[in-house]
């Protein structure tokens, strides 16, 4: 995947009363989007517990805004949540409600890097009309799996992590997260639709060309001052034989 990080937001344990966890750095300012999984091992009390868990963000560990929350919990089991437009930490934070109230559980996951950003797959891979239904989740986890594709192509000729792309690779992130988004719905044979069928087509095509080691010219990975782009030809000036 895109240089993850791991995370831990809380640890396995109980909360009785509204409060939030401590900062986690994301090291990087690349990693603007996480996976994160929250388990619920135990819940307990009356009238109705109710626990909402809210996934808070800050550039300077000061001051915070809050980035995207998990749908409110009343019983054990695990959900998942994909927030992006991530700054440099992250935090938990949530509220509990009822009488004598508890609720045991874990908040763990990864921080990533992505290619392409939200605006990025609006404006490159799928008109906003038709993510209107499509929870910021959902958007964000098919950027990470997008850019994890991307990688899988772009280890072949670069050294991850990368440091700084351009467009083309954005488009092409963008392209691959616009089709998975759309393939779950189901597509019809015309229109919007079949545009983005051959954006992702020509989007694998641009990353298959990565084989050849062809490299783009607006990516910079890991070791920049290495050439990456296959074996170099010299020959002699011809001697007239």
């Amino acid at each position: 995947m895109s240089n993850p990080i791991d995370v831990t937001l809380h640890a396995m344990g109980s909360e009785t009363a509204t409060g939030q966890g401590s900062s986690v750095d994301l090291v990087s300012t690349l990693r603007t989007t996480a996976r994160l999984g929250l388990s619920i091992l135990a819940v307990s009390g009356t009238d109705t517990p109710t626990m909402t868990v809210t996934i808070q963000t800050s550039p300077d560990g000061t001051t915070w805004r809050d980035a995207m929350a998990f749908p409110a919990i009343t019983s054990v089991g695990k959900t998942y949540l994909f927030p992006g437009n991530l700054d440099q930490y992250i935090r938990a934070s949530w509220a509990i409600t009822g009488t004598d109230p508890s609720f045991t559980f874990a908040l763990t996951g990864q921080g990533h890097v992505i290619y392409a950003e939200r605006q990025d797959l609006i404006d490159l891979g799928i008109p906003a009309s038709a993510l209107s239904n499509v929870s910021l989740s959902a958007q964000y986890r098919a950027l990470i799996t997008a850019s994890g594709v991307a990688d899988v192509h772009l280890n072949r000729v670069f050294t991850l992590p990368l440091s700084e792309w351009g467009e083309s690779l954005r488009r092409i992130v963008a392209a691959i997260a616009a089709f998975d988004l759309r393939k779950v719905k189901g597509f019809k044979p015309e229109g919007t639709d079949q545009l983005i069928k051959y954006s992702y087509e020509d989007s694998n095509l641009s990353l298959r060309m990565l084989e050849d080691k062809t490299k783009p010219p607006d990516i910079v990975d890991a070791t920049p001052d290495t050439f990456d782009a296959g074996v170099i030809v010299h020959s002699s000036p011809s001697r007239g034989w």
